[in-house]
C-alpha cells in the first residue's frame, strides 16, 4: 500500500464522521454502511443478507452459536484484512 492509501485509512480521517453521527443532525442515520477515507464518505446500498439461520429456540445462547454459525451462515467466512504478521503466522511452518 502506498503512503497515500495508508494516510487515508488513519482514524484521524474517519473520527470527524462518526463524531457527526453521534450529533442530533445525524439522528435520522441508523443501520447504514458508510465508506469514509482521506477526504471521501460515501453511503453502500441497503445490505442483504446472503445466508441467515433462525434459533432452534426462542434466543440464540451461545452453545447454539458456535455450534450452527460455522456450517450455515459463517461457512467459507474468512478474516480478508487479516495484516501480514498474523497471516504469516497462521502458514509458518514449525
Amino acid at each position: 500500500a502506498s503512503n497515500n492509501e495508508i494516510s487515508e485509512l488513519d482514524p484521524n480521517a474517519v473520527a470527524p464522521f462518526v463524531t457527526y453521527l453521534c450529533t442530533d443532525a445525524a439522528q435520522n442515520i441508523n443501520g447504514r454502511v458508510f465508506i469514509v477515507g482521506g477526504r471521501q464518505i460515501g453511503i453502500y446500498p441497503e445490505p442483504e443478507p446472503v445466508r441467515t439461520m433462525f434459533s432452534p429456540g426462542p434466543m440464540w445462547t451461545l452453545d447454539e452459536i458456535e455450534q450452527i454459525f460455522p456450517r450455515t451462515v459463517g461457512r467459507g467466512v474468512k478474516n480478508e484484512w487479516q495484516g501480514a504478521e498474523a497471516a504469516s503466522a497462521t502458514t509458518a511452518t514449525p
